[in-house]
């Protein structure tokens, strides 16, 4: 599931993957917008959504708040190929997000 997300991730145009912490981080240029452990399972994706898909998202039996209670990031949690793709319909509201301008509180333009 985890190698097939990233490859799947990967594709999406302007995308590169780059390490994060032991993590594998999704960017768009210099803009993160999600991440995941590249070998642990259940397969655990670390994103930020815009507030109102936020909490769509929280809704769901996938998410939960980030650990580290970073403003609107989110975990998601997936075990089965139907949860990998629901956590993917997340990760890409998250990647046009970042991509169409938003700059996540979290990103490596200097604010780290």
């Amino acid at each position: 599931m985890i190698g097939e997300l990233i490859e799947e991730v990967r594709g999406w145009e302007g995308v590169r993957l780059s390490p994060l912490f032991g993590w594998r981080g999704f960017m768009v240029g210099r803009r993160v917008f999600g991440c995941c452990h590249p070998r642990e399972e259940p397969l655990r994706v670390w994103t930020k959504l815009p507030e109102p898909l936020w909490t769509e998202a929280m809704a769901t039996p996938l998410a939960r708040p980030h650990p580290l209670n970073f403003r609107c990031w989110l975990e998601l949690r997936a075990a089965t190929d139907e949860e990998t793709e629901a956590v993917l319909h997340w990760l890409h509201h998250a990647y046009e997000w970042v991509r169409n301008g938003e700059r996540p509180s979290w990103s490596m333009e200097g604010d780290l």
